[in-house]
């Protein structure tokens, strides 16, 4: 039976453990689950983008679909872990559409990432202020 990995989280961090876990074992059943619409993208350029100076969102992708494919990855997006049992090898998550989803694994990765910190600056809740994490 392949190995099942899961790993919370498909930034950075979580593609490239994946593409690590992928060259060590090319059989391993290898999920992604991020609550993120898009697969990773560079968050540093999110200024840029906003400022015009990229012209678009998409242009900060890190990796298409067809790597996913190409590296036989499941990528789970707009899905949040909404339970962990370490004991029992297994995580639910939970869809955009909201249905639920058990996933069991012989290895988990948990590469979460930060939040982005609220400054104490008059204003800050305000409409049209967005807070990001670069």
């Amino acid at each position: 039976m392949a190995r099942r990995i899961v790993i919370i989280g498909a930034g950075a961090a979580g593609v490239s453990a994946a593409a690590s876990a992928r060259r060590v074992d090319r059989e391993a059943e290898i999920t992604l689950v991020t609550e993120e619409p898009y697969p990773a993208y560079s968050r540093c350029g999110l200024p840029f983008v906003l400022g015009r100076e990229i012209p678009s969102f998409k242009d900060l992708i890190l990796y298409p679909q067809d790597f996913y494919r190409m590296m036989k990855l499941n990528l789970l997006l707009e899905t949040r872990a909404i339970e962990l049992k370490p004991s029992s090898r297994i995580v639910k998550v939970k869809g955009k559409d909201g249905g639920v989803k058990t996933l069991g694994y012989d290895s988990l990765i948990v590469a979460t990432g930060a939040r982005a910190s609220k400054p104490p600056i008059k204003g800050v809740d305000k409409s049209g202020v967005h807070l990001l994490r670069t």
